[in-house]
């Protein structure tokens, strides 16, 4: 294989993760862009058990209409605390997912600069296209090896659910991988509870679980070098190129 052909290769490679990178960021953009004011709040199918998250996920208020014994069974209140949970949960998901990503989309990340070695320079030789090739298929190569190892610390992760109690124990919920997996409510007691009560029980059980998930959560800082380098080389594609040797002036 000849040497252009080599750099041609290299060249589609960067040029597939780029586009890959592209895409991460807009869809990290517009997570971001969820206004941590804005609220979400859904309903279980009788509309009378409401849970309210913020623009971040985190639950802020849950409402429980008085007359909810009237068609609501207390041994099934808890998959319905759950429904609403998840109601709520999808239309934030929802919102994030149609909001346009600005321009700022495409500005470096803080992350992208940590352990990115020195900036792109001018090539002089040949030398430094292989060496740059060289590199870049190392990068790529760790990249996959890192994310691979981050795909199987979230599947261990999502095999470990955490927990959350209420303050009068009488609510327990459970989270697995930042999201809801189960509700459980003492039915004798929610029989007979005030609806500020339950309010109270219910939001104080949902935080805990979500204060465990958090401290549970696993971080993708373990191949950020690798991302950081690569989305450096790849931030100026013509300087990139002339490094190369694909661009001549």
């Amino acid at each position: 294989m000849t040497d252009y052909q080599e750099q041609g290769e290299a060249t589609h490679e960067l040029a597939g993760f780029a586009g890959l990178q592209t895409s991460v960021a807009e869809l990290s953009q517009q997570w971001q862009q969820a206004d941590s004011d804005a609220c979400y709040t859904g309903h279980d199918e009788t509309g009378l058990i409401g849970i309210t998250v913020d623009g971040s996920g985190l639950v802020r208020a849950v409402d429980v209409d008085s007359s909810w014994r009237r068609a609501i069974d207390p041994r099934s209140f808890d998959d319905a605390v759950l429904q609403a949970w998840n109601a709520a949960l999808v239309q934030r998901a929802t919102s994030c997912a149609q909001v346009g990503g600005p321009s700022s989309a495409h500005k470096q990340h803080p992350s992208a600069t940590e352990g990115a070695g020195t900036e792109v320079s001018e090539p002089s030789s040949h030398q430094a296209a292989a060496d740059t090739i060289a590199e870049i298929l190392g990068l790529l190569e760790n990249f996959n090896r890192d994310l691979a190892d981050y795909e199987q610390q979230l599947r261990k992760a999502a095999a470990r659910p955490v927990s959350g109690h209420s303050a009068g124990g009488n609510v327990t919920v459970s989270m697995a991988n930042a999201q809801p997996t189960g509700v459980e409510v003492n039915a004798n007691w929610v029989a007979g509870a005030r609806p500020a009560e339950i309010n109270t029980e219910v939001l104080s059980a949902l935080e805990a679980a979500q204060t465990a998930s958090r401290d549970a959560q696993v971080s993708p800082e373990t191949f950020g070098r690798s991302i950081g380098r690569l989305h450096q080389l790849t931030s100026n594609p013509n300087l990139l190129m002339r490094r190369l040797g694909l661009i001549r002036e």
